[in-house]
């Protein structure tokens, strides 16, 4: 490397002493070319390199940056993916846990009228003894509201709204942050009996006894036998007696007159209108707050 520069300086020395120049135009192209012109290059040097690295940087930040968008979106989509299961989760336990606790009261209610029956066997018949037991045995249910058309007929509303109950508040400070509480709806409520017939037949399908609670139920007696003379002329629990034993208890099929609807869907004058209907809700068949007028099953 030093013969190399001394090389360099020779021949700079040379090329300068041919051209025949005073001393202080030598020492003046000296220092130019000495100082200055290495200086310059290293200077082009330093920011080729400087734009070099600044590209080179550039480049890996871009690819820093995709790596993190990706990073983040695989990150994202995981986050969404378990929490859409955790909550799938969540939802269906409680929906089996809903399902589960009606389940178990309808089966109690079910197992009660089951005791019902197995004490109702052990009456002496006869007509009080009969009504005594009806009469005694009543749950509340939900009165049916008055319901009328919105202001535009789209749909129906309840004529009065439901009642609530007083917002309760926490007792605890500490609650105030996250405390919910929702008011209790006040239904209108009232007792009805849970058997509208109780009848006594002969093994001949003869009812010797007989006990309503309701203007849907016949009260006159009738021969069970033939189901022309059971309700709506449709049950057959007269066929099944006869093989029942002793403490076995025959349950039928719910069995009520079908009420037909010629309109699915809400029940208002534009949708009856359409179909070249009559608008007459309460000729048509019970549908919740689709047709609250209509006939009930």
């Amino acid at each position: 490397m030093l013969g190399i520069i001394q090389k360099v300086r020779f021949a700079v020395e040379g090329f300068i002493n041919r051209l025949n120049l005073g001393m202080k135009t030598k020492l003046i192209l000296i220092f130019v070319i000495i100082k200055v012109i290495p200086l310059v290059l290293l200077t082009f040097f330093a920011w080729q390199q400087a734009r070099s690295l600044g590209e080179e940087l550039s480049r890996r930040a871009q690819e820093l940056s995709v790596e993190a968008n990706e990073a983040l979106e695989t990150t994202g989509t995981m986050a969404i993916e378990d929490s859409v299961t955790a909550l799938n989760a969540l939802a269906t336990e409680q929906l089996e846990r809903t399902s589960t606790d009606i389940a178990r009261q309808v089966a109690d209610f079910l197992y009660q009228r089951d005791d019902d029956i197995r004490y109702a066997s052990g009456l002496e018949p006869g007509e009080a003894a009969y009504r005594l037991f009806v009469s005694h045995r009543n749950r509340p249910i939900v009165r049916q509201q008055e319901w009328t058309l919105s202001e535009d007929q789209s749909h129906w509303v309840p004529k009065v709204p439901l009642a609530r109950g007083p917002y309760s508040r926490s007792s605890n400070p500490e609650n105030d942050t996250n405390y919910h509480n929702l008011p209790q709806i006040l239904w209108d409520t009232e007792d009805r009996p849970l058997y509208l017939e109780m009848t006594y037949v002969d093994l001949n399908g003869n009812e010797l006894v007989k006990v309503t609670t309701s203007d849907q139920m016949d009260p006159r007696r009738r021969n069970v036998s033939s189901r022309l003379n059971t309700y709506v002329k449709a049950e057959t629990y007269f066929a099944e007696l006869r093989a029942l034993k002793p403490g076995d208890i025959y349950v039928s099929d719910v069995i009520g007159a079908y009420v037909p609807s010629r309109l699915i869907g809400m029940y208002n004058p534009e949708n009856a209108a359409s179909r070249g209907l009559e608008f007459r809700p309460e000729e048509e068949a019970y549908a919740g707050r689709e047709n609250p007028l209509g006939k009930r099953f």
